[in-house]
């Protein structure tokens, strides 16, 4: 690892002015899928780089144990050194969560890799929130979801590196399957011509020679993270479904997104809405469960949501989900985690509304008029709202001034009457011995016949009865 190293740790022009101190992180993948991270210290001037590599991805420990190494070249501590990083190969991998003290100073938590990330205790998503707009991260979740060529790019290593980690972490419980670069080396820069998806960190002092490769015709979606501007000519947020779209916007805008896990929860909550129909395609064929592709697409009602499902279905990494739950439940082991807890949860809303719509539906129809006054009150209330909403005043004293609306009764509460008592025509006043009545009108004259119309009237048998 040392020698294919040496280029990861400087991944920018020697010669640039660009360059800032800090952490980043870069990644090798083995032929098993398995990654192989290093975690590195840069300073500034860019003529030292300390690194330590690891298959464990401890972000916030190794950058902590690189500031301790760091404090003790400067105190040309050699030995405390050696005898450090001795201690450190010794040690045992400690379990998720247990305790992890190396001396009084450095005591760490371990984590568990199959936590969400979480806000501010760990570092990369914490940096992705700050550093990245919410239109922003929502982009570039459909481009990822999406499989397309994505270079992030940005002068802060640190930043940059962080991004990358993170936009791939909500995915899940999607997992990239492709070319995945956290940070590119200038003269590597030749992988940005692979023809299949990936996911490749630049730095800003190389991205002129990206330019030009994409002025070749190369169709790549470049993420700016320090203008937040994204260049492509993919729209992939519109083919996702729009109620998705705005179910997730409305998670994201919350005044506690970037509290605890709340931001990985949201796009977990998203994916429920996007992927947890993969159950819709599980079927048993000789006493074995498969998953049948037509039977998935096949169940989403319309068009929209139909195309949605066969540009899903041919993503390697809803595949790879897919095979990888096929075969613990064939193979018995079964799951449960969160994101099935979440799929359970959207299936109960949805049969909840199904089962309110039928109720709702019923009552209607036995009480139409009932019905009719609910619309009426509800247009009511809205033209309340738009006009309130017109009116008011942008300063900020005001903007927390609420509408009152009036909730109309439901179908339980409202009595159910096929049709509505007439209202009196005249209001009859408590007190009419004062008032003089209102005299009646004439009654108008009868009518007159001809004789030859009264011998109708008296053959016919209808008119017969009424005749004396």
């Amino acid at each position: 690892m040392i020698a294919k190293s040496q280029a990861f740790c400087f991944p920018f022009h020697l010669n640039s002015s660009e360059v800032r101190g800090g952490h980043f992180t870069f990644t090798f993948t083995d032929l098993e899928g398995n990654y192989q991270f290093g975690f590195c210290k840069v300073f500034p001037g860019a003529k030292t780089c300390y690194c330590i590599g690891s298959f464990l991805p401890w972000f916030e420990i190794f950058y902590k144990l690189l500031n301790y190494i760091s404090e003790l070249m400067t105190r040309s501590d050699e030995s405390a050194l050696v005898s450090f990083l001795d201690d450190l190969r010794a040690r045992d991998v400690p379990s998720p969560r247990e305790k992890f003290c190396l001396s009084e100073s450095l005591t760490f938590d371990v984590p568990d890799v199959n936590d969400l990330a979480s806000i501010p205790e760990h570092r990369n998503i914490s940096e992705y929130m700050a550093a990245a707009s919410k239109n922003f991260r929502v982009e570039m979740f459909a481009y990822m979801m999406n499989e397309r060529r994505i270079i992030f790019t940005s002068s802060n290593l640190s930043t940059l590196t962080a991004c990358v980690y993170s936009a791939e972490a909500l995915l899940r419980p999607l997992y990239w399957q492709h070319i995945f670069i956290p940070v590119l080396p200038p003269k590597m820069i030749d992988h940005t011509y692979a023809p299949m998806p990936y996911i490749i960190g630049v730095h800003s002092s190389i991205m002129p020679e990206v330019e030009k490769i994409m002025s070749q015709g190369e169709e790549i979606v470049v993420a700016n993270i320090d203008t937040e501007e994204i260049q492509s000519t993919y729209n992939d947020l519109e083919s996702f479904p729009s109620d998705s779209v705005t179910f997730l916007k409305s998670l994201v805008r919350k005044n506690d997104i970037s509290v605890g896990t709340n931001l990985s929860m949201a796009y977990m909550r998203m994916q429920a809405r996007l992927i947890g129909t993969y159950r819709n395609g599980l079927q048993i064929q000789e006493d074995k469960l498969i998953f049948d592709e037509d039977k998935f697409i096949d169940s989403f009602k319309s068009s929209s949501h139909r195309e949605f499902a066969k540009n899903l279905a041919q993503l390697q990494c809803f595949k790879e989900f897919v095979d990888g739950r096929v075969m613990m439940l064939n193979s018995g082991v079964g799951f449960r985690d969160r994101f099935e807890s979440e799929i359970n949860a959207v299936d109960d809303q949805l049969a909840k509304r199904n089962d309110n719509y039928k109720e709702w539906m019923n009552a209607a129809k036995k009480g139409g008029n009932v019905f009719i006054s609910q619309v009426k009150k509800a247009r009511h209330n809205m033209k309340n709202f738009s006009s309130g909403h017109k009116q008011q005043p942008t300063s900020p004293d005001h903007q927390h001034h609420h509408f009152t609306l009036t909730r109309s009764k439901t179908l339980n509460e409202e009595p159910q009457r096929l049709r509505p008592v007439r209202p009196l025509s005249t209001q009859i006043p408590a007190d009419t011995t004062d008032r003089p009545r209102r005299p009646r009108p004439p009654r108008p004259p009868p009518p007159r016949f001809t004789p030859n119309q009264l011998r109708e009237m008296r053959t016919s048998r209808y008119m017969r009865q009424f005749i004396l």
